[in-house]
Formats: structure tokens, C-alpha cells, sequence
């Protein structure tokens, strides 16, 4: 991707993370403060606008913003950005809070499934008892009648005919009561198969509830608590805590490197604009030859002497000392066809704005300078004004060395160095 065009991508990966931070903050305070909630969102759609703002004014202007005023700023840029983060946790646990009572109630279903299977249970272990224990009787009454149909031979074999009535009537009611006895224990097991179908049932029943619940919006966060052996809310939250923790601080950040990026790409316009002419040829200045600051020149009255014959004459003022160096530039500049031009004490006006720019202020953009000279009135063609660049750039009033291309020379100073060209 080219480098010209990166800056509008970065651009839309700003106003896209800063939007959807503000939609989730909106919407969040929103459902805080419900009882006022039109009010609320409309205060913090204003705030969040407001934050954009302050972030690429701090960053733009920090050298210039007194120290009050930066302080109160960056601590508003704060409070600001602390809350957006609570508006986007307040519409995240909305979120999740009803995916969450959905899950909750799945989960009471399947409790009460349980306890109606453990009920179930418990009947049939009751039941199985008591079966046990009939099965018992009735063991225990087939052995006496057993013993009682031996005794009973004995007694017709000796003619014991009244003793063995009675054993037969016993015999007849232990074969009454065996009989009792398996009826209820059949009718028991038909129970306890009534039972066992009903816990099927709720088995499956839970089985299906927990596919659902598997099958729902908090599956994945389900599958991640198991994963850590961790309860399910810990997990949401440590997720909405980083997103919190990404998604503000990202859109302000995206900001500030559009700035960033914009800064520098109008600063680099500005200096192709000159670094397009063609360089000086002169010899590069040795470090104990750096351009001097012409002296103020300071007008002095005119002084009279006499002659042989007594008559009064003015003493010649003396010329203003030129640097060498300043001289070998003037020649070199001479030599590239740019001569003197009484337009540049006005593009120079209007570059220091009458004085007001400062050393170390930024140099206007290529084509913010056309249009303040424009304004001024001036009349120009686009290679005088090249041109003089050209000379601002070799006489050290602009600084074009380092990444921010800044003023490097005070007013007075440069308005007497571009007066030298006209010498």
C-alpha cells in the first residue's frame, strides 16, 4: 500500500473502533440510567465526539497549550475514556445477563428434572424393599408347608387323622397366604416398572435440556469455563474487561497516529515543493564557517568635517559588513537566475505572519502559504515563490533538516538577511 494512501485507512480503522466504542458506551449508560435514558444518551454521544476532539487538539497543539490548560484536558481525556469503558461493561452484561437468565432457568428445569428423578428413585428402592421381603415371606411359607406335607404323611401313616387335619389346614392356609403374597409382589413390580419408565423420561428430558443449553448462545463460554475449570461468570467477565481495555484506548490511539500521520504528510508536501529546485553547487560550510546573524543596522546621524578651504562636508557612512559565507551564497543564488525581487520582504510578511510566528513554529503548507499570499494581495508567480523558499532554506531562516520543517530565524533577523539581496 502506498504511503500517500495509508493515512485513509488509518483514518477509517479510527472513526470505525471510535464508533463502535461509542455505540457500545451510548447503549450501555443508556440501560444504566434508564430512567432518563433518551437524556443520558444523548449527553454521552456529545461527550464522546468531544473526546475525539480534545485527543487530536492535546496532540496537535502540545507545546503550545499552557501547562492549566493541558492538565485539565488530559485528565477530562481520561475521565472521559474511564467512562466509556463502564457505558460498554453496562452494555455487555446487559448482553449477557439475559443470554445468562435463559441459561439460568435451562439450568432450574434440569435441577427440578432431578429432584423429580431422585423422588422416582427412591420410591422404586422403597418398592424393591418391600418385594424383597414378600419374596422372603413367601420363601419362608413354602418351606413350613413343605415340612408341613412330610408331617402330614406321617401322620395318615399313623392314623393321627385329627392331628393331620389340622396340619392340612395349615398347609391350605400357607398356600392362601403364598398366593396373597405373589399377587402384591407382581402388582409391586409393575409399579417399580412404571417407575423406572418415569426416570427414563426425565433422563431424557435432562439430556435434551442440556443439548439446548449446549446448543445456545453461551455454548462457546461454556466450553471455555470447562476448559479452565472455572465458573462461566469469571470467564465473561475477564472477556469484557479486555475488550474494555482494547476498544477505547485503541479508537484514541487510532487518533492520534491519524494526526500523526497527516502532521507529517503535509509537512513532507511542503518540503518536495522545495527540494524540487536544484541544489546550490557552493562548497558545504565548515563548522567554523556557520552562518552568521547579520548585526542590527543601526542608522547613525550624519557627521560633517571640514576641508582645507573650511568648508563642510558629510563623513561617507559606511556600508553594512556582508558575512562571507552569506556572500558566497548571494553569489551562488545570483548565479542560479534568481535575483532580487521586492515581493520578498512581503512573502516574508505574510510567512511570519507580521511577526507574530515564532522560531520553532511549524512552516505553513505549500498550499495554505499560496492562498495567505493570495489574501495579502500580493501579485506572484509559483517560482518566485519557489525561489524564495530557496533562499529561506539556504540562509537558515527555515529549518528543513529534521521530520517537522520549522521557522529558524527570528523576524527582524530574517527581514535584515532578505534585505541583503537587494544590495
Amino acid at each position: 500500500m502506498k504511503k500517500s494512501k495509508f493515512h485513509y485507512v488509518l483514518g477509517i480503522a479510527a472513526f470505525g473502533t471510535a464508533a463502535i466504542a461509542a455505540w457500545f458506551s451510548v447503549t450501555g449508560l443508556g440501560k444504566l440510567f434508564a430512567g432518563a435514558a433518551i437524556s443520558v444518551m444523548i449527553m454521552a454521544g456529545v461527550l464522546e465526539f468531544a473526546k475525539l476532539v480534545v485527543a487530536s487538539y492535546v496532540y496537535r497543539y502540545w507545546k503550545k497549550i499552557k501547562f492549566l490548560e493541558k492538565t485539565y484536558l488530559v485528565i477530562a481525556l481520561v475521565i472521559l475514556m474511564t467512562i466509556t469503558s463502564a457505558g460498554i461493561y453496562g452494555y455487555l452484561s446487559g448482553a449477557y445477563s439475559e443470554t445468562s437468565s435463559k441459561l439460568q432457568i435451562s439450568n432450574g428445569e434440569i435441577s427440578l428434572l432431578d429432584k423429580k428423578k431422585e423422588q422416582f428413585k427412591q420410591r422404586i428402592d422403597n418398592t424393591n424393599e418391600n418385594i424383597n421381603k414378600k419374596n422372603i415371606r413367601i420363601t419362608s411359607l413354602n418351606g413350613l408347608r413343605s415340612s408341613q406335607e412330610t408331617r402330614l404323611d406321617s401322620l395318615y401313616a399313623r392314623k393321627y387323622y385329627r392331628q393331620a387335619r389340622v396340619v392340612e389346614s395349615q398347609i391350605k392356609d400357607a398356600d392362601s397366604e403364598i398366593k396373597k403374597l405373589t399377587k402384591e409382589t407382581d402388582s409391586l413390580l409393575n409399579v417399580v416398572n412404571v417407575y423406572n419408565e418415569e426416570v427414563s423420561k426425565l433422563d431424557l428430558g435432562v439430556t435434551e435440556k442440556e443439548a439446548d443449553n449446549l446448543k445456545g448462545d453461551t455454548a462457546p463460554l461454556q466450553y471455555m469455563a470447562n476448559l479452565f475449570n472455572s465458573d462461566m461468570d469469571k470467564v465473561v467477565n475477564f472477556f469484557m474487561f479486555l475488550l474494555i481495555f482494547v476498544c477505547d484506548p485503541l479508537a484514541i490511539m487510532l487518533v492520534i497516529a491519524t494526526n500523526k500521520v497527516l502532521l507529517e504528510g503535509s509537512e513532507e508536501k511542503a518540503e518536495e515543493v522545495i527540494v524540487k529546485i536544484e541544489p546550490t553547487k557552493i562548497e558545504p560550510i565548515k563548522e567554523n564557517e556557520i552562518v552568521k546573524e547579520p548585526e542590527e543596522i543601526v542608522e547613525k546621524p550624519i557627521s560633517y568635517v571640514t576641508n582645507d578651504k573650511g568648508e563642510f562636508k558629510p563623513v561617507k557612512k559606511e556600508e553594512p559588513k556582508v558575512d562571507l559565507a552569506q556572500k558566497a551564497i548571494l553569489d551562488d543564488i545570483k548565479s542560479q537566475g534568481i535575483g532580487h525581487n521586492a515581493s520578498y520582504l512581503g512573502f516574508l510578511d505574510v510567512l511570519f505572519k507580521g511577526g507574530e510566528v515564532n522560531v520553532g513554529d511549524l512552516i505553513p503548507k505549500w498550499d495554505m502559504f499560496i492562498e495567505q499570499l493570495t489574501k495579502k494581495g500580493l501579485k506572484f508567480t509559483e517560482k518566485e515563490v519557489k525561489d524564495f523558499l530557496t533562499i529561506c532554506n539556504l540562509f537558515k531562516i527555515t529549518d528543513m533538516s529534521g521530520p517537522n520543517k520549522r521557522i529558524a530565524k527570528e523576524y527582524s533577523i530574517s527581514k535584515d538577511i532578505i534585505s541583503l539581496l537587494s544590495k
